[in-house]
C-alpha cells in the first residue's frame, strides 16, 4: 500500500469503486483501521460536462416524448445536477454523517440501537 499526506496506509487495491470515487482500506500510525472515501481525478469535470449535455437536449427530448407535458424539464435537471454535485461535497457527507450519527444516537428505541454508520475522521476529511 501507498502511505499518503495524512500518515495514513492505504491499501494498494480499493475495496469498492464507483464511478465518482473508490474506498481504500486504510490504517493509522496508530493502528486504527479506516475507510477512506477517494474521490476520482475529474470526477467534478465529469458531472459537470454530463449536465450540460442533459440541459442541452433533456428539454427538447421531453417534449417529443411528451408534447403536451407541463413538467419543468430545466427546473428538473438543475436540481438532479445539483444533488448529483453535492454528491461529490465529502465534507457535507461528513456533516451529513456526523447529523445522522448524533440522531441515531437520540433515539431510544429498536432502531437507535441497531443501526450503525461510521463515525467520520473530521480532520482527514476534505
Amino acid at each position: 500500500g501507498a502511505e499518503v499526506s495524512s500518515g495514513l496506509r492505504l491499501s494498494a487495491a480499493p475495496l469498492a469503486c464507483a464511478s465518482l470515487g473508490q474506498v481504500y482500506k486504510a490504517s493509522s500510525s496508530d493502528g486504527e483501521v479506516m475507510a477512506v472515501k477517494v474521490q476520482r481525478p475529474g470526477a467534478l469535470a465529469a458531472v459537470c460536462l454530463d449536465v450540460a449535455i442533459i440541459r442541452t437536449v433533456g428539454p427538447t427530448l421531453y417534449k417529443l416524448n411528451e408534447p403536451d407535458g407541463n413538467l419543468d424539464a430545466l427546473a428538473l435537471i438543475d436540481e438532479w445536477g445539483t444533488r448529483f454535485v453535492d454528491e461529490l461535497d465529502y465534507r457535507l457527507e461528513r456533516r451529513n454523517g456526523e447529523d445522522f450519527l448524533e440522531a441515531m444516537s437520540c433515539r431510544r428505541d429498536a432502531l437507535g440501537s441497531a443501526v450503525r454508520a461510521p463515525r467520520p475522521v473530521g480532520e482527514l476529511c476534505s
